[in-house]
């Protein structure tokens, strides 16, 4: 397929700020409607997976393609921010820019995942009159990056950050022997990153101080940022899906960071007039990352499993056939909903998510059995009253990068890891007959905490007959913010106490002989920075203290997990 490319095209934003991309272009003459991928990536190497790197398939359908580097990565200029408060006018610019272009039909539409899936909606959020369609893949919506709603830092931000640094090396204004020097600094500080990482307090952290680096200080206003409503602000966060009127086609996975976060966007989407029914949603048995693969480790989730077999670059381009060509291609006929039920290994379609014909059912927490920390999941009520009590130390967190005796880390044997006294396990009986769960798993919770702040992480579970234990979906809570507000509230020694906890969404076959299986536990480490427990904010913490930590269950406080289960 012939096709021209132009180099380090100049995209000037309003600022004055210069951002460079590279175009794409069918040989053929005429105009023609462009898509646009904003990464961080380096545009200068376009090989990231076979579902972004291929202009083929976008010159043989028509289209324009532009690739940019967003603002203060590899050629661009400017500063890059976690907040991603610069992506709203940059995406705008840049699309409004792109339609005025002699090669341009003045239709505009934007694809990408992750970091690139969040310039599609920050985009959307500005409206730009001539953004047609986006496909926005992988992406959570809540943001500042790496700040849940409980305001938990994710410590992998720290990595993100130092492999942008050495990407965007090459392209600052120093001599060669500085650059050395600071390419050394941080070669050095990568590969013990994660003990950089575990002192505190995190805003004295070393490896956010590298000379010559000032982006490392962007973790530093994270962390000192991260409880503050201003901080969030600046950056017009959560994304204001509610203004926009974009068309989206929305992609996740199972075993993605960031799937209940582009589940959120979709039914945002939907309650919004603006969007409505403009929108479709993907979810496969797939991991973070464009390689939508038909395995993970050693689960094998069948033939029509990968991305390759779905089709999904070729959806995309029907996707922007519909909303940039205007194309009549039925897409309005089809369930607006694609999703794989892990377990089962099929996929389903629904005109809605969760689907229609789902109702939930309620297993309670009862006791340990006999065993310590280990509980079970009943359908009654437990008859009498009972409690678990452990200790929760933040100087030993639970990882949750773990790997198991045979290096699997997404689909670990989790049973390696409740060997551990500060996790409790509860079981229910080996299943008489199948179970499908599609949808949001909750959990009720009655706990009292010696601390005055700590985090509850619950994880569901898929308790295999020979005893291997599947992690599915995760939820926590941070008591102080336990109304996802920014005023913290701290508790009162031993006060019980009741949460409502999401663990996320997951659709899962759980086989007859299986038994569904929930984790309690106090800390999730690097997934969330550690609750030191003393009430003091994240950023600035310096002592750790020792928790008890107790869970109530029975009849005066019902402790049970909720499952949206089909008929």
């Amino acid at each position: 397929m012939e096709y021209h490319i132009r180099k380090n095209i100049a995209v000037p934003m309003r600022d004055g700020v210069i951002l460079y991309a590279d175009l794409y272009m069918p040989a053929a003459e005429g105009v023609f409607p462009a898509v646009i991928m904003r990464t961080p990536y380096n545009k200068d190497k376009f090989d990231q997976e076979w579902l972004y790197s291929n202009p083929e398939l976008w010159m043989k359908e028509g289209y324009c393609l532009l690739i940019q580097d967003v603002r203060g990565c590899c050629r661009s200029e400017g500063i890059l921010l976690s907040t991603g408060e610069s992506e709203v006018e940059d995406g705008y610019d840049t699309v409004e820019w792109v339609a005025a272009q002699p090669w341009c039909d003045k239709n505009v539409g934007m694809y990408g995942l992750s970091y690139f899936g969040w310039t599609q909606y920050a985009a959307a959020e500005g409206r730009p009159p001539h953004l047609k369609a986006i496909c926005p893949y992988m992406n959570a919506s809540l943001l500042p990056f790496s700040v849940n709603e409980y305001k938990a830092i994710g410590g992998l931000h720290m990595y993100w950050l130092y492999g942008q640094a050495l990407s965007r090396l090459d392209f600052l204004d120093m001599d060669e022997a500085r650059r050395e020097q600071v390419r050394s600094a941080l070669t050095d500080n990568m590969e013990c990153l994660d003990e950089l990482l575990f002192p505190l307090p995190l805003k004295d952290t070393k490896a956010a101080h590298v000379e010559g680096v000032p982006l490392l200080k962007d973790y530093i206003e994270l962390v000192e940022g991260a409880e503050k409503k201003e901080f969030w602000d600046r950056g017009h966060h959560p994304v204001k899906i509610g203004q926009m009127t974009t068309p989206m086609l929305h992609l996740t996975g199972w075993f993605d960071m960031a799937k209940d976060g582009t589940i959120g966007q979709y039914l945002a989407g939907k309650s919004n007039p603006g969007v409505g029914d403009k929108q479709k949603l993907v979810i496969g048995p797939w991991f973070h990352g464009g390689a939508l693969t038909d395995r993970i480790d050693d689960l094998y989730f069948g033939p029509q499993a990968s991305g390759k077999a779905m089709e999904m670059d070729k959806m995309m381009v029907r996707w922007m056939d519909r909303w940039l060509k205007q194309e009549k291609n039925d897409q309005e006929n089809e369930p607006a909903v694609l999703y794989f039920m892990l377990g089962s290994n099929t996929w389903k379609r629904s005109s809605v998510f969760p689907p229609e014909n789902t109702a939930c059912r309620t297993w309670y927490l009862d006791g340990d059995g006999g065993q310590k920390g280990k509980g079970s999941l009943t359908t009654p009520i437990p008859p009498t009253d009972g409690v678990c009590k452990y200790v929760y130390d933040p100087q030993t967190p639970v990882r949750s990068d773990f790997k198991d005796r045979q290096g699997r880390q997404l689909t670990a044997d989790l049973g390696e890891l409740e060997v551990r006294e500060d996790i409790l396990s509860f079981t229910s009986a080996p299943l008489e007959e199948g179970i499908p769960v599609t949808g949001e798993v909750k959990l009720t919770l009655y706990v009292s905490t010696t601390a005055v702040d700590t985090d509850f992480i619950c994880r569901l579970t898929d308790v295999w007959p020979q005893g291997r234990v599947l992690g599915y979906t995760w939820g926590m809570c941070r008591t102080r913010f336990s109304d996802k507000g920014f005023e913290p509230k701290l508790l009162t020694p031993g006060e019980k106490l009741r949460l409502e906890i999401s663990l996320g969404f997951i659709s899962a076959y759980f086989e007859k002989g299986h038994r569904i299986g929930l984790e309690i536990m106090n800390s999730f480490y690097p997934a969330v920075n550690r609750n030191t427990n003393s009430g003091q904010p994240s950023g600035s913490a310096a002592q750790c203290s020792r928790a008890t930590q107790q869970i109530f269950f029975g009849a005066a406080s019902p402790s049970a997990l909720s499952l949206p289960v089909e008929s």
